[in-house]
């Protein structure tokens, strides 16, 4: 786990403060960076051993990088697109394909994530976000200065104003959620999936990018359904814990996990008064299958 903030001019003071923000989320690989056009906050959840040499922002003569979350084919864009193998994180994977493709690079990311890079020739800060939204990134402007960051409470730290957005507040009370980009707050806004802001010179634009290219043509949904699986599971650890329901979906990865490996799977569900013939039929596939339940 990944999150990250960030402003467009260089306060460590304020850095500081808004990095606090995001302590309850793990601080166990904290970095603070400052540029004369940035601060950026940087912190990961120590899942494996992780080393001085990827602690993020990652710096080059061309741009600055910072990565939150996870690519899942990383080992295809890097034979696709680059001539050597001495790429070691996926930051540098994104700094370089960035610099090769500019930022349609971005249309051959399959993951979750949110990216921040600052081009140096071009004196612009670009935020990413993946097509399905499944980490969330909150940006505000004002002041002729950008700030984002993962949670909107880092951006009120830093002064950004309370005043309730009284149409998403409506949204709200009829759906039961704020509609993107809009989020509860007046001045405070969420980046929409499959969306590419662009920050210069006290100016901002924002592009959809377009669909995924995969290099996985003409396979029918199992296949393709199959790879996807084997593509998110961490090849490091020799148990994987599934949610486990009475569901298609949930069964099918409990199918490909069970064909394609040997680890320990144990499958849990979360059991309530309106849902106990659900966890019954949970159980009873957890037998069929063979596995802890």
């Amino acid at each position: 786990m990944c999150w990250f903030c960030g402003f467009s001019y260089k306060d460590k003071e304020l850095l500081t403060r808004a990095s606090k923000t995001l302590f309850h989320r793990n601080n166990e690989t904290p970095s603070l960076y400052y540029h004369h056009c940035l601060s950026l906050y940087h912190a990961s959840l120590r899942l494996t051993d992780i080393t001085k040499e990827i602690i993020q922002p990652i710096e080059t003569s061309d741009n600055i990088v910072s990565f939150v979350w996870e690519i899942y084919n990383t080992e295809y864009l890097i034979k696709k697109f680059l001539t050597d193998n001495t790429i070691l994180t996926e930051c540098e994977l994104i700094e370089r394909l960035f610099y090769i493709l500019w930022k349609s690079f971005v249309e051959y990311l399959n993951g979750e994530f949110v990216i921040y890079i600052y081009s140096k020739k071009e004196d612009k800060h670009y935020l990413f976000r993946d097509r399905y939204g499944t980490r969330c990134l909150y940006y505000s402007i004002v002041w002729k200065q950008i700030f984002f960051s993962s949670e909107i409470k880092t951006l009120l730290e830093i002064w950004i104003s309370d005043k309730i957005n009284r149409e998403s507040l409506q949204d709200y009370l009829v759906f039961w959620y704020s509609i993107s980009p809009n989020t509860i707050f007046e001045n405070i806004s969420s980046l929409k999936p499959g969306t590419i802001l662009e920050f210069s010179k006290w100016k901002k634009s924002i592009e959809t990018y377009g669909k995924y290219i995969s290099q996985e043509k003409n396979q029918d949904f199992l296949e393709a359904f199959e790879k996807s699986v084997i593509r998110r599971i961490p090849r490091e650890h020799d148990t994987v814990f599934l949610s486990l329901s009475w569901g298609l979906d949930s069964n099918l990865i409990l199918y490909f996990l069970l064909k394609n490996y040997s680890w320990k799977i144990v499958a849990y569900s979360f059991k309530n008064k309106n849902n106990i013939e659900d966890v019954a039929y949970a159980q009873r596939n957890a037998d069929i299958f063979g596995i802890e339940h």
